[in-house]
C-alpha cells in the first residue's frame, strides 16, 4: 500500500503515477500490481496523465509544466523530461494546478498580467476616522 498526496491511474489503466505525501518527486508503477518502481522526476509534484503515454507533471521553482513519455525502449519506461509549457504568469494552485481538456489541451490559471503592485498603505487613525464619518452621516 502507499499513502499518496497525489496520484493519477493512466487512462488504460496500465500505470498509476504517485507523489507521496510528505514528500516531493513523482514515481510510477504498473497498476494494479504495484510491485515495481521507477523514478518520473525527483522533484516532481501534481502528475497528470495527459494520454495512455504522457504524463504531465510540476517541478518546483518552475513556471511551466513538464511531460515524460511513459512505455518506451529500454529497462525504465520513463522517457526523458520536456518542458510542455513555460509561461511565467503560470499559477501554482491549492490542489491540482493543471487538466488536460478531451482533445489534450492544457488547461491551467494564469495570475493576472497587470502588477498592481506589492504594497500595503497605512492611513493613521482610519478606524477613528470612519466612525467619525458614520456618525457624522448618521445625524
Amino acid at each position: 500500500g502507499f499513502t499518496s498526496l497525489f496520484s493519477s491511474i493512466s487512462p488504460d489503466r496500465r500505470w498509476i503515477a504517485i507523489q507521496q505525501r510528505g514528500t516531493q518527486g513523482i514515481e510510477l508503477r504498473p497498476w494494479p500490481a504495484l510491485d515495481r518502481r521507477w523514478m518520473v522526476d525527483p522533484g516532481g509534484f501534481e502528475p497528470r496523465w495527459r494520454s495512455a503515454t504522457e504524463l504531465a507533471f510540476l517541478v518546483p521553482g518552475t513556471t511551466g509544466v513538464f511531460q515524460v513519455t511513459i512505455g518506451g525502449p529500454g529497462t525504465s519506461p520513463v522517457g526523458k523530461r520536456e518542458a510542455i509549457v513555460e509561461d511565467p504568469r503560470f499559477a501554482d494552485t491549492p490542489g491540482w494546478s493543471l487538466a488536460f481538456m478531451p482533445n489534450g489541451d492544457l488547461l491551467y490559471l494564469q495570475s493576472p498580467g497587470e502588477n498592481l503592485g506589492y504594497y500595503v498603505r497605512v492611513v493613521p487613525n482610519w478606524v477613528k476616522a470612519m466612525k467619525r464619518a458614520v456618525d457624522e452621516a448618521n445625524r
